[in-house]
Order: structure tokens, then C-alpha cells, then sequence
């Protein structure tokens, strides 16, 4: 399975997709959905008799298109297999449909606070990216659903996950390194490899001595500080030394 071949493809995916008077969701051709195996041990999913993920995955038709979903709720699925398989050096559950079958139990989704935070916790404190997630177009809009599908409103916050987003992400090759200062064109996105960080990160998130060495992690930040030493003085060391 060459994955890396996939295309992103939204209306394609949609067009194998159709919903049925039950409202559950038939799918038209073979279908796939990957979530990082992980998912399981962080409450974003749970493989019982009943299987249930949050909506934040990727699914991929006849093994050529796919599709981001972004949903801030728990779906019920209804695959034809499950299996384990290794996508970007990770592990993946993979849930396989067949032409026909019903992907999703129903639209109608139970309003559940609690997995905004969820998600919150796995991408972005904890930096965990899966390969399906896009920096342009998809970590800076994670918990864009959040208000309609768990009633926690987030709709003055976009330009702060879009920060956030820009925080998180680094240069592969120096993750010290903003991905943004990296990449300048599109075709600079298809070049540079970029690779996701934890929030609160102290190696990465600390950019002056006196934080790494106050924060907490002590000894994560006293590596970093002799590792990696701050070329300049910030103004905030300036304050603390007067």
C-alpha cells in the first residue's frame, strides 16, 4: 500500500458517498478510514462491538483519493475489516468498506464537551500530527467545530489556534526552527519536510535560557539550554535580572 500516492481529493470522495434514508451514511465504492492506533488509549476512539471514533480522520477511496474529515464528535462506523498497517514510520487502524456497506452508523451525533479537549491534548499539547493533517489547512482548524458538535465555542479564537499552529510546527531537518521562516512559495511546501512539536514542548517551546531553566522539566530544560543557547537576550530576562 503506497499511501504517499493518495491525492487529496474532497469532492470525490463525497461523490462515492451517499446518505441513506436512515441516515446512515452507504458508501458507492471501496472505502478506507485510518486513525492513528493511538487513538484508542487517548479516548478518541473505541473498537468494542460498537466502534466508535472521533471525527478527525482520513478516508480514502479505491486507494487513490482521499478526504480530511474535521469533526469535533465521536462517529459511530460499521467497516467490513480492521487492521493494523504502518503509514508514516506510525501505526494505523485501518477500517475497510465495502462497495455498498454502511460507513456511518448515523449523522445525528451525540454532543460530548469533553472531546475538545480530547483533541487539544493529542495534536496540539502532546504535538502528535497525524500524516493526513495539512499545517495550511487543517491543524489551525482542528476545534473549528467544536461549538456546533460539542457546545464549546471557540469562535473568537481562530487567529490564536492559528498561532498555535505556527508555534507547533517545525523544519524536519531543525526542529528548532519555525516551519514558517522555512517555506516562503508553495513549491517550498512540497520541498520542506515539516514535523509537528509538542505545546508544551520545553527543548522547543522555550526560546530564552531563563524560561528552560524556571519552567518546569528541569532537566529537559537544562539540556536544552546547554544544547541549544539563546543567541540574544530576551526581554523578559532583561526584566528578571534588574
Amino acid at each position: 500500500m503506497d499511501w504517499r500516492r493518495w491525492t487529496r481529493n474532497a469532492q470525490a470522495v463525497h461523490a462515492a458517498l451517499q446518505e441513506a434514508p436512515d441516515g446512515s451514511v452507504v458508501t458507492k465504492r471501496r472505502a478506507a478510514i485510518y486513525i492513528p492506533e493511538r487513538y484508542t488509549e487517548h479516548d478518541l476512539a473505541s473498537i468494542a462491538a460498537d466502534i466508535y471514533i472521533v471525527g478527525i480522520f482520513a478516508i480514502v477511496i479505491d486507494d487513490s483519493v482521499y478526504a480530511v474529515s474535521n469533526v469535533c464528535a465521536m462517529m459511530r462506523i460499521c467497516p467490513t475489516a480492521i487492521a493494523t498497517v504502518k503509514l508514516d514510520d506510525s501505526n494505523y487502524l485501518e477500517f475497510t468498506f465495502d462497495p455498498g456497506s454502511v460507513v456511518f452508523a448515523d449523522t445525528q451525533l451525540v454532543r460530548n464537551s469533553d472531546i475538545p479537549y480530547n483533541i487539544f491534548d493529542e495534536f496540539i499539547s502532546k504535538g502528535k500530527i497525524p500524516w493526513f493533517i495539512d499545517y495550511r489547512r487543517d491543524i489551525g482548524n482542528l476545534l473549528e467545530t467544536a461549538n456546533e458538535f460539542a457546545g464549546v465555542n471557540f469562535s473568537n479564537s481562530h487567529a490564536v489556534f492559528d498561532i498555535i499552529s505556527a508555534t507547533i510546527t517545525r523544519k524536519e531537518s531543525d526542529p528548532h526552527e519555525f516551519y514558517r521562516y522555512a517555506v516562503t512559495t508553495d513549491q517550498d511546501l512540497a520541498k520542506v519536510e515539516a514535523v509537528s512539536v509538542p505545546l508544551r514542548s520545553v527543548t522547543y517551546g522555550a526560546t530564552d535560557t531563563t524560561t528552560k531553566l524556571v519552567g518546569a522539566y528541569f532537566g529537559e530544560g537544562l539540556d536544552s539550554a546547554l544544547v541549544n543557547p539563546s543567541e540574544s537576550v530576551e526581554q523578559v530576562e532583561s526584566i528578571l535580572r534588574m
